[in-house]
């Protein structure tokens, strides 16, 4: 065997194979496993050590013995398919080595008909299906990063940062990388021998260097006519073999360049672009008009102090507010809406062809900056978009159709703070969108589509500066002419006058002192001033003195401060040149007047209720309004919770009223367009004026506010004008939620993603707010409605309203059906009855939503506050006249001299 050995083949691994069969590892074998060997043809050791015996070298001309493979296969130590098939290809290897010098898999490979590859083979398409992979990798990232950057608030320093971590190796791995490569030798093209230069020039300036001379090794060999690529490093390289102290120094480091990540066969990872690549495609975008950031509209001016060489200075700085016109946001709402299915086809009446809009500003501070933002929005109107039935018919998902309607688009956004005179500066340029209202627009199909400006929807502030009344003040509701101080009088607030911006321009326009100030006429009066006022308005002023007069003056204007915002400019201007004919302030807005009442009914209630309600209503308190920043939807949900804990223990207590009556309130307000039916809107009626007339009766004497704030502006919103308001639009369409929450997202986006400055604010947050529009976020505000009607189904379902003898006998009652007097019309056993304790409503939860004999619903589309007031008078009249029965113990009319006359109805 060892004279064998030396013929062996000296690429075998022959001395593996004689250690493995020697002696010595034959009797380290077991009885037993030396039984399963034998000495000639032996069946165990082409199964354990098929490698090996593979590589046994044959003599020349011999052949191995074909019949192994035939032993092999019918040997009983083969126990699995696997094994079987695994122990076969080896045995077939060590025939085809012997008779071919290749593998079995090569051969078997090369079959026609065979699926083996081989291992080169098998390699490459390996490497193949890497490189498919990261080229669609690399696709997705091109298409997407912009997206993914500007839709999640990331800005351009963190994703360069993260493009790094992801796609190259880490410093660590790097810099040992980086010391065995600068290890070697690394050659720069030819030596600067070879090169046509002066060297004697390159030797004397660098023999003039100190020892910590820094050189621009690039610089210098361009300054002495080196154009090689390395140019530099030759130079270096000449001046160290020369000994120059500058070019030999060994603290001097470059920077390693990382390197990028490897997968399956040396393929590099795919890798995402540099911002630079996507700031550039931002900007064709913008270029093309695929992104919208509008125009430059107004300028500001402000000065600021800043420290120059010690000294303190003064800088001024200049940024200008951008517009995007309202045409445009226009286009795009009905190209939104058309692309999502939502706009009805084949429309034919005239009515079905206008689309009504609504409009709102606020202003907030960000990043110490004050931002004015006005948003547009259309308003959901079924006779033009379709139901969410009807998408649920045809796609088989329930969407909210309303809510993607009523999304606002950006409209004008600026440094502005939140005084009259910074707001003043957006009119004019509002003003010229306005003009442009009467341009049609088309749909795909070629239909026309006519917008109308119909709503402007907005916290108190901006609806008196939208209306031109006064901020706070004795006359501080927009929607009529009652008195603050006597919001807590039913009477006075439901029978006030409505006012229409026709009305409020006309009233300006009868004095003289708009001829010398239009933004404030009337401020500053002279007595004789005065008196020319009040006289052009026919009130006798004869004998009166100047506290009179400014008495008299003040019941006349009612809140009225001037024109209103969009008319200042050119009071006399007629609102059909600005297509401002149907354009109504709305006096209600859900969110804040909602969130402002709440709040003071639940701190009052606390207050005045019995010890073991005070401990309930105090945990709800502690458990949902403790947060630092309190929403609208926590103070409903604190309401919910402390109706059902106070129906558990007082359940026909005046506070348990309380609270329920202002959960239907919440509920109605929150309803979408679907549930505003005649019934919901009798139910509103009745509430409104039932909560109204229980907090005057529980809350007489306030203990933890005064008065005029408990009853103040949210109270009068919520019982004075939401029924009338609901009339004709859903109220869930004047919510604000959304574009309040727009301003946390600018606040974000600001915080993020810019450096803070005004200009970079304003244009940051333009081309943000486009992506973030289509990015997938979480939607808040459907969750939190999601977790109050399920709260909300706890109350179960409400019965119908009654109203017992003694309120009936109120003086508030008859101005409360005074204004269902179209319902009453009907006569009883249509939508009331009379009962033994007073009179019932149909208006519950179980009751019909509608009646055949009426009364007709309104909407915003035909009929307005002003016409619905006037209609209601009509129908009352009619019911005075007709001698219609009334669910009245008595009523009260009036004659032409304006004296009272009570007349009894029944007992």
């Amino acid at each position: 065997m060892s004279t064998f050995n030396k013929k062996w083949n000296p690429t075998i691994m022959r001395t593996t194979y004689m250690e493995t069969f020697s002696p010595t590892e034959w009797m380290k074998l077991c009885d037993d496993e030396k039984k399963e060997h034998s000495v000639s043809k032996c069946t165990k050791c082409p199964i354990a050590y098929g490698c090996l015996h593979s590589a046994f070298h044959h003599r020349k001309g011999s052949k191995p013995d074909e019949n192994e493979l035939q032993i092999f296969l019918t040997s009983e130590h083969l126990s699995s398919p696997k094994k079987l098939a695994r122990n076969a290809l080896l045995q077939l290897n060590a025939i085809c080595s012997s008779k071919f010098g290749e593998s079995a898999q090569s051969i078997i490979a090369r079959t026609p008909g065979s699926q083996l590859i081989s291992s080169s083979s098998r390699k490459r398409q390996l490497q193949e299906n890497a490189k498919q992979v990261k080229s669609s990798i690399q696709k997705v990232f091109d298409d997407t990063a912009l997206e993914t950057v500007m839709g999640n608030r990331l800005s351009w320093r963190f994703y360069d940062r993260a493009r790094k971590v992801e796609g190259l190796e880490s410093k660590c791995t790097n810099a040992t990388a980086s010391a065995e490569k600068l290890m070697r030798k690394r050659i720069h093209g030819c030596s600067l021998t070879n090169v046509l230069v002066d060297k004697e020039a390159v030797l004397a300036e660098a023999s003039a260097w100190s020892d910590e001379q820094k050189v621009n090794w690039s610089e210098l060999a361009r300054r002495h006519g080196v154009v090689q690529k390395n140019g530099g490093q030759m130079v270096k390289e000449f001046l160290q073999a020369c000994n120059i102290p500058a070019a030999c120094r060994t603290d001097v480091k470059r920077a390693p360049r990382r390197r990028k990540k490897k997968i399956l066969g040396g393929i590099t990872m795919p890798m995402k672009k540099p911002s630079a690549f996507y700031k550039n495609k931002l900007s064709e975008e913008i270029e093309k008009g695929v992104i919208l950031i509008g125009e430059e509209v107004v300028e500001k001016n402000s000065e600021y102090f800043k420290i120059d060489n010690g000294k303190v200075i003064t800088a001024s700085t200049q940024t200008h507010a951008r517009k995007i016109p309202l045409l445009d946001v226009r286009k795009r709402l009905l190209q939104k809406h058309e692309e999502l299915g939502l706009v009805r086809s084949n429309l034919k009446h005239q009515k079905e062809t206008t689309r009504h809009l609504k409009i709102w500003h606020d202003h907030s501070s960000v990043c110490g900056h004050g931002l004015i933002l006005v948003l547009v929005s259309a308003i959901y109107d079924p006779a033009l978009y379709v139901t969410d039935e009807e998408v649920f018919r045809r796609t088989g998902m329930y969407v909210n159709v309303q809510a993607i309607v009523e999304r606002p688009e950006l409209h004008i956004i600026g440094r502005s703070t939140s005084s009259i005179e910074d707001q003043r500066k957006f009119i004019e340029c509002r003003r010229q969108c306005m003009q442009q209202m009467g341009t049609k627009l088309f749909t795909s199909e070629g239909l026309e589509i006519t917008d109308v400006l119909r709503f402007f929807h907005g916290d108190g502030p901006a609806q008196q500066f939208e209306a031109g009344h006064s901020i706070g003040g004795n006359y501080c509701c927009v929607g009529c002419g009652a008195r603050s101080t006597l919001f807590d009088d039913i009477v006075h607030c439901y029978r006030s006058p409505k006012l229409s911006f026709k009305d409020r321009q006309e009233f300006v326009l009868k004095g003289a002192s708009w001829e010398k100030n239009n933004a404030t006429p009337f401020d500053g009066l002279s007595i004789e001033q005065l008196r020319v006022e009040l006289a052009r308005r026919c009130i006798d002023i004869k004998g009166k003195k100047r506290p009179q007069l400014d008495k008299d003056f003040e019941e006349l204007k009612m809140g009225i401060v001037s024109v209103p915002a969009l008319l200042q400019t050119n009071p006399t201007e007629s609102l059909e040149s600005l297509n401002l004919v149907q354009y109504e302030v709305s006096p209600l807005e859900p969110l804040h007047d909602i969130k402002g009442h709440f709040s003071n009914v639940i701190e009052e209630s606390i207050c005045i209720a019995p010890e073991g309600v005070k401990t309930e209503l105090h945990k709800i308190q502690a458990a949902v309004l403790s947060k630092d920043t309190l929403r609208g939807c926590d103070y409903r949900k604190a309401m919910i919770l402390m109706y059902l804990k106070t129906k558990e223990i007082q359940p026909d207590s005046m506070l348990c009223k309380v609270f329920q009556t202002a959960v239907q309130i919440s509920k109605i307000l929150y309803a979408s367009e679907a549930k505003r039916t005649p019934k919901s809107i009798l139910n509103l009626h009745n509430i409104a004026f039932y909560h109204a007339y229980l907090c005057a009766k529980l809350f007489l004497a306030p203990k933890h506010m005064t008065r005029r704030k408990l009853f103040g502006r949210y109270f009068h919103a919520l019982t004075t004008h939401s029924p009338l308001l609901y009339r004709i639009i859903c109220l869930r369409s004047l919510n604000t939620e959304i574009q309040e929450r727009m301003f946390s997202q600018v606040k974000q986006i600001s915080k993020t993603t810019s450096n803070q400055s005004t200009d970079n604010i304003v244009t940051n947050a333009i081309k943000r707010l486009h992506y973030e529009e289509d990015s997938k976020h979480e939607d808040t505000i459907a969750v939190q409605e999601s977790e109050i009607e399920k709260l909300a189904k706890v109350t179960g379902p409400f019965t119908n309203t009654c109203f017992t003898i003694e309120i009936m006998k109120s003086a508030s009652y008859q101005s409360h059906i005074e204004r269902i007097s179209d319902y009453l019309v009907c006569g009883p056993g249509v939508w009331w009855k009379t009962t033994n304790d007073g009179v019932e409503f149909f208006d519950g939860d179980f009751e019909d939503d509608y009646r055949d004999v009426g009364p007709t619903m309104h909407h915003f589309r035909s009929s307005s506050l002003v016409d619905i007031d006037a209609l209601l008078l009509e129908q009352w009249e009619q019911c005075i006249t007709e001698n219609i029965q009334l669910p009245a113990v008595s009523i009260v009319t009036y004659g032409h001299e304006g004296a009272g006359q009570t007349i009894q109805l029944q007992n």
